[in-house]
């Protein structure tokens, strides 16, 4: 969520497209990188009580989303390698303004900015939860 307009990023889980709406309306909707659909497969729980779930071709898209006036930033899985170390950053008009891969699955990452066009990106290893810093200029 932008944090000073009604802006709102949302990512989906099971397949590759990010939206942005502006004060309630759709305005931008991103597919890809990657352009797959969600894969599922029906299954019956119980008599007449069905659920959709994953299959082995079942892929994940994006995931904690986060944003600020300038920026949106998302995990982002897919099928490169199932590994959760890539970070795409858009701007609010939907355009991609820097793709990032870590050699480790991220835990989680916050975004500081500290001037205009500066912003320091902290970021927790999955598996140590050791975290980085890492300048960004954008």
């Amino acid at each position: 969520t932008h944090p000073l307009k009604d802006w709102v990023a949302v990512g989906y889980f099971d397949t590759d497209v990010l939206e942005i709406y502006k004060d309630g309306m759709l305005t931008r909707k991103i597919r890809g990188p990657e352009n797959f659909e969600i894969e599922k497969q029906i299954v019956e729980q119980a008599e007449g009580i069905y659920a959709a779930i994953g299959t082995s071709e079942t892929k994940e898209a994006y995931l904690r989303i986060q944003a600020n006036e300038d920026f949106i930033y998302t995990l982002f899985i897919g099928t490169m390698d199932s590994r959760r170390n890539h970070l795409h950053l858009f701007d609010w008009d939907g355009r991609p303004i820097q793709k990032l891969t870590f050699n480790h699955e991220i835990g989680g990452f916050y975004i500081e900015k500290q001037r205009e066009n500066t912003y320091t990106l902290y970021v927790r290893d999955q598996e140590t939860g050791l975290v980085g810093k890492i300048p960004l200029v954008l």
